[in-house]
């Protein structure tokens, strides 16, 4: 069958035009979802996004082009807590060596690069002379560099922070950069410079996309005061005397908003910071740098700051609803917190790297997100960390060993589980799923949802592209985390616009839990947009309370073919007997997962620990 788009149902939900798409029956099962009083409108959502406030290299700007490209209605901004907070992150540099400590935050290094032909350079530590204003320092870092010829030569000290959770990448909003300099041998063909790397923005001014940067120079051939643009590159002028130490502040945030005004200001990340000497024209180059400090402005609200973002995007992107979310990852298990309420953590004097506590803070997180009105979502319940796939008796054994302490512990507490990833830390997507069916083979009611967890680039190269859409009446936070909380929910490839529903007997719909004493259900599945030669396959698993020294998800699989949904819906009978879920997946003619519903439990009873109310049958 053609796929009926999403805007198309949109466009005739609202009037009888939606019958002739779907069917009678369809809009009825529809209408008679137990949550909504109206044809609920099906809302794509990308819940797990990062921005210029964490680690990557996207922007703000960036990533609304992006859910732009994908045809995303709502965009939930989810940066690291401790990142927005900048708990543990470095605030002075004294150069006592190319490596250096910082109480217990771990350890910076300097790289050492050259670029073009050099007579001679050199990038060291030197005690010849420091900064009276260090308060520790008896030590700073030299640069010199010589051209053998006409063309620029430089040689480089880049920080790399990899050693202590790249605690420099933190959000130019609001933040200054402040550096003693002592140029020694400047000029028209010489200079000291600081290069400050900004996140990627999108096609923007006759600019391509990509990364920015800001160069600010002592010496060079660009007046102090000077500000220009070679496309994405930016250059300003510093004065400074020379032969003596000085104090220069920079404040790139501000600067980028000057040298391309055609972005948003503060919308950047300082990606990597460096100090080079260059030359050219055989002309020699010294310098030296100490006491380097990264200082925010007194009463800097992280969290105030992206929602001035937030408004800036909404005029450039007024189709696009974003709602302000936060990844509460500074512990092992990383916990998205949506709805409102929520705040920056204090971590107090906790090192940048804590050893444990990560299973006591999951449950008390999700209790205080529970507190607010809130909802806790476990993100990549297998680990952060990338690489390809492990074996398949490997993945097996790692998903059982998670599945029986996440049966143990109920999930933490929380309602959320992204189980639509493609592959994260070693686990394909059969894996995910099947963790989360053991959930739901436990009555741990949880919503499961599909991600990117973009830190940055196009979202449709990435390994994982799912999307989550949400059977909701509108794109207000309210009336998704309702949604979110009762399960209606169905997760998707970015580039499936089909859309998927469940109702059992007329009254029970996707996410809920409906407790009956027959031994027979009717079950109907809603399934747009089905891929020619592809399946829908329905999920049945027995709801029996197993226990976690029963790891695995007991699950049978039933496949239809795309032609039984030329009509847009099938209603099949499930035995229940026993007490059973059920869902539905899309697959292409491949076998690969194209879409997948959230459950409905069909019960023989209550479980001891009763039934969410948001997912009650009324």
């Amino acid at each position: 069958m053609a796929t009926i788009s999403r805007r198309s149902f949109l466009q005739r939900a609202a009037g009888i035009g939606a019958v002739g798409a779907l069917g009678m029956a369809d809009l009825g099962m529809l209408q008679r979802a137990a949550w909504a009083q109206e044809v609920p409108r099906p809302v794509g959502m990308a819940m797990h996004v990062h921005s210029s406030f964490s680690e990557g290299n996207a922007s703000m700007l960036a990533q609304a082009y992006q859910a732009q490209l994908n045809d995303v209605d709502v965009l939930w901004w989810t940066d690291h807590d401790w990142r927005m907070s900048g708990h543990g992150y470095r605030q002075v540099v004294h150069f006592s060596g190319l490596t250096e400590s910082e109480n217990l935050h771990g350890k910076l290094t300097w790289n050492i690069s050259r670029s073009g032909s050099l007579a001679s350079s050199n990038a060291a530590i030197s005690s010849a002379r420091y900064s009276a204003a260090d308060p520790v320092g008896t030590t700073s870092l030299r640069l010199n560099a010589t051209s053998s010829g006409t063309s620029l030569a430089t040689i480089r000290a880049t920080a790399n922070a990899a050693g202590s959770r790249e605690n420099l990448r933190s959000s130019l909003a609001g933040q200054s950069i402040v550096v003693d300099v002592f140029p020694e041998t400047v000029g028209p063909n010489a200079f000291l410079e600081i290069r400050v790397e900004l996140s990627d923005q999108p096609l923007s001014g006759g600019r391509s996309a990509g990364t920015y940067s800001i160069a600010y120079r002592i010496g060079g051939p660009d007046a102090p005061g000077t500000r220009r643009i070679s496309g994405r590159d930016g250059f300003i002028g510093l004065s400074a005397p020379s032969g003596a130490w000085s104090t220069v502040t920079l404040t790139p945030g501000s600067d980028m908003a000057l040298l391309w005004p055609d972005l948003i200001a503060g919308d950047s990340s300082m990606r990597e910071i460096s100090f080079s000497a260059g030359s050219q024209g055989q002309a020699p180059s010294v310098a030296y740098v100490d006491y380097l400090r990264f200082q925010r402005a007194p009463g800097d609200q992280p969290l105030v700051n992206q929602r001035q973002i937030m408004q800036a995007l909404a005029v450039r992107y007024p189709d696009i609803q974003q709602h302000q979310g936060l990844e509460v990852s500074f512990y092992d298990h990383h916990i998205n917190w949506f709805g409102s309420g929520f705040s920056l953590p204090n971590y107090g004097n906790l090192p940048l790297k804590p050893s444990g506590g990560g299973d006591a803070a999951a449950p008390e997180l999700a209790g205080r997100i529970h507190q607010v009105g809130g909802l806790s979502s476990l993100n990549h319940p297998f680990g952060s960390g990338g690489g390809g796939l492990k074996s398949q008796s490997a993945q097996d054994s790692t998903r059982r060993a998670l599945a029986t302490k996440l049966i143990g512990n109920r999930a933490y507490g929380v309602d959320i589980i992204e189980a639509g990833y493609a592959s994260r830390e070693g686990i394909g997507v059969g894996g995910h799923l099947a963790l989360w069916d053991a959930m739901s083979r436990n009555a741990i009611f949880l919503t499961g949802t599909g991600v990117n967890d973009s830190h940055g680039g196009p979202w449709k190269s990435q390994k994982n592209t799912f999307l989550t859409w949400a059977w909701s009446p509108d794109v207000s936070e309210d009336s998704l985390v309702e949604a979110l909380a009762a399960g209606r929910i169905w997760f998707a490839e970015a580039s499936w616009r089909g859309m998927l529903d469940l109702l059992v007997d007329g009254v029970a719909p996707m996410g809920s839990a409906s407790v009956s004493g027959l031994s027979s259900r009717s079950l109907t599945i809603m399934a747009t947009g089905v891929p020619s030669g592809g399946t829908v396959r329905l999920i049945r698993g027995p709801a029996d309370l197993a226990g976690p020294n029963a790891p695995d998800p007991g699950t049978t699989v039933t496949s239809y073919p795309a032609s039984q949904f030329a009509g847009g819906s099938l209603t099949v009978p499930v035995a229940t007997a026993t007490s059973a879920y059920v869902r539905v997946e899309v697959v292409d003619s491949t076998g690969r997962l194209k879409a997948s519903s959230n459950p409905v439990w069909l019960l023989r009873a209550a479980p001891p620990g009763g039934i969410p109310d948001a997912r009650t049958v009324g």
